[in-house]
């Protein structure tokens, strides 16, 4: 398992403790998030430079790039197919699969934050209590049996029939 997967898990029974650390776990993983998509922009910079580096070189000498006619087309099929090229498209492609995935990250932190106010108000609402007396104000069978006898005690028959 890995460092996310282990600051997902919610511990429902140290619920001040997830609270307490659930803004520096989202502050850090924004933070990755951030940083991830600042590298993924350097990248389609470089990615751009390279692309116009090229372009020049190829419209300069076309032939050294195997074009007679430098049209349009050709000149981007040289760029897109150029080592050079390919390898900065490969690191655009693997920071642009980093911001996803961090990204991914920073919206199951929201979850989380969600599940802590879901688990906090089942705790609340007494859910996890071991007691299972009823809520007070409703009558208990034996509250109820307690209310017979002293109802039955004050009853004018039932004091007759004592005394005997």
């Amino acid at each position: 398992m890995n460092k996310f997967e282990q600051e997902l898990k919610i511990n429902k029974l140290a619920l001040d403790e997830e609270w307490l650390r659930q803004p520096s776990l989202y502050h850090e993983w924004s933070e990755n998030h951030s940083q991830a998509l600042l590298e993924r922009d350097k990248a389609k910079q470089q990615l751009d430079l390279i692309r116009s580096e090229l372009d020049l070189e190829i419209r300069k000498n076309p032939t050294s790039f195997g074009l007679e006619k430098p049209t349009e087309n050709a000149i981007s099929n040289v760029i897109i197919t150029s080592e050079k090229y390919q390898k900065i498209l490969e690191a655009v492609q693997k920071s642009q699969y980093e911001v996803n995935v961090l990204s991914g990250a920073v919206e199951a932190l929201s979850h989380k934050k969600s599940a802590l106010d879901n688990l906090t108000r089942l705790f609340l609402s007494g859910y996890w209590s071991e007691s299972k007396q009823p809520p007070a104000g409703l009558n208990t069978e034996a509250k109820l049996h307690e209310e017979q006898n002293k109802e039955l005690a004050q009853n004018p028959r039932m004091k007759k029939l004592v005394r005997k």
